[in-house]
């Protein structure tokens, strides 16, 4: 398992200095191409002269596009864009797209990504598969709450992965992973986002902490503070169950962890919120 880093642009950065980027050790780049429906006014300024950049230089790339598709036609409108803007250029690391709501135009135009989980879906699904008939491999970006919220993330495992998730480890196997919005590399003016390549795909484990469990003895409840909680909190978060910090404390965050992880794992008896035996033989198995 091999791993490269690199960053992801827009025209927020303006004027790069690729020479210097290169310099800094930086071996690829993602590079917006655009947001929304076919339309010129709604093209990424600098996408052209940044990927331009990058071939002479050698820097390996793929592109994305911010989807702001309210259903499936207005897919079809974002796939003629990205095929646009790529003008018949094949990114070296394909085409991403990026299906998350960060200012909100999905909810003020009436879409609630958390109650259209189907619907969410159904659009990355078309975006990469549209792409893919085109001769393009295409992949989805998204952090953890849309990964494990808003979409089926099981019904998108044939398609690479870009998982926003700033902490020390990404909490599940992705092709890349962006990790800090806060980098600073040379040749960039200002923040940039910074990213992991994975060759394979597949993200080392994170070291387990050091712990001999009884299972039998220990029930985690609403209320509970000591080590057996970081522990049951560190195992949720990995898992993709999100409860917050590992700080111990058993609040209403980790007990609609323990009750989402019960709700799906079935050996765990009802889904209570409590973690007794039975949840912890699971969790630990």
């Amino acid at each position: 398992m091999s791993s490269i880093s690199g960053i992801d642009v827009s025209n927020s950065q303006g004027n790069i200095d690729w020479e210097q980027v290169k310099k800094s050790g930086i071996k690829f780049a993602i590079i917006r191409l655009g947001w929304g429906g076919d339309a010129p006014h709604q093209d990424d300024p600098k996408f052209k002269e940044n990927v331009a950049a990058c071939e002479k230089l050698g820097i390996r790339w793929g592109a994305y596009i911010y989807s702001y598709a309210l259903n499936l036609d207005a897919v079809t409108g974002e796939v003629k864009h990205t095929l646009r803007m790529l003008d018949g250029k094949k990114p070296p690391l394909g085409v991403w797209f990026d299906m998350e709501d960060m200012d909100h135009y999905k909810a003020k135009h009436g879409l609630d990504v958390y109650n259209n989980r189907r619907l969410i879906t159904d659009m990355c699904i078309q975006f990469c598969e549209m792409m893919k008939r085109t001769g393009y491999e295409a992949g989805i970006y998204a952090n953890q709450d849309f990964f494990e919220h808003v979409m089926y993330k099981n019904e998108l495992t044939k398609y690479p992965f870009w998982l926003a998730y700033w902490a020390s480890k990404p909490y599940m196997n992705c092709r890349i992973w962006q990790y800090s919005s806060k980098g600073k590399v040379p040749g960039i003016n200002g923040n940039v986002d910074m990213d992991i390549l994975y060759a394979d795909g597949v993200v080392p484990k994170p070291v387990e902490p050091t712990c001999k469990v009884t299972v039998e003895k220990i029930i985690c409840k609403s209320g509970s503070q000591n080590d057996d909680v970081k522990l049951l909190q560190w195992l949720l978060n990995n898992l993709g169950f999100k409860c917050g910090a590992v700080d111990g404390i058993f609040g209403a965050q980790t007990k609609g962890a323990v009750t989402d992880y019960q709700k799906t794992h079935k050996d765990c008896g009802a889904p209570d919120g409590v973690c007794g035996p039975k949840t912890w033989t699971s969790l630990l198995s």
